[in-house]
């Protein structure tokens, strides 16, 4: 029955939209890279390329890397910095994002164990059009499922 469940919220999540934006289209090249430095310390992050169509083409660079100190089996904590180059014909954007994180794995129903993740990042924007400063807080519900 539960994996019944999972199946349906898979196939719904797929039919849903999260955001209602004027993108056309988009394409992401991305890298993603970890390294466990010991059994506390994990150094990880990624870095890419994306392009966006709206009316016009826009593009994005960006770095982030990040680190996570494991301090029990259910809590890790995470933190970093993102550097972000947006440009097109007329807009050249630098937005430096530094991000602080709590993971916390747990509970564990019928074997399926959920992992929650919190993220609050404070993003400062500077360019020829703006700026300004950004507060944003993210929260994502996963859980790892064997078929």
């Amino acid at each position: 029955m539960i994996k019944l469940i999972c199946y349906f919220l898979l196939a719904y999540s797929l039919t849903a939209y999260g955001q209602n934006t004027d993108v056309e289209f988009q394409n992401w090249f991305d890298f993603n890279s970890s390294f466990t430095i010991n059994e506390s310390w994990k150094a990880y992050g990624d870095a890419g390329y994306r392009i966006i169509f709206v009316s016009e083409k826009v593009h994005r660079f960006y770095i982030r890397p990040s680190a996570s100190f494991q301090i029990t089996e259910i809590l890790i904590l995470h933190g970093g910095m993102g550097l972000f180059s947006t440009f097109d014909n007329k807009i050249n954007l630098w937005e430096f994002r530094p991000f602080q994180g709590v993971q916390i794995k747990w509970p564990v129903i019928f074997s399926i164990p959920l992992n929650h993740y919190f993220r609050f990042e404070e993003r400062f924007f500077s360019g020829n059009l703006v700026n300004t400063f950004i507060f944003r807080s993210r929260y994502r519900l996963a859980a790892a499922i064997q078929f």
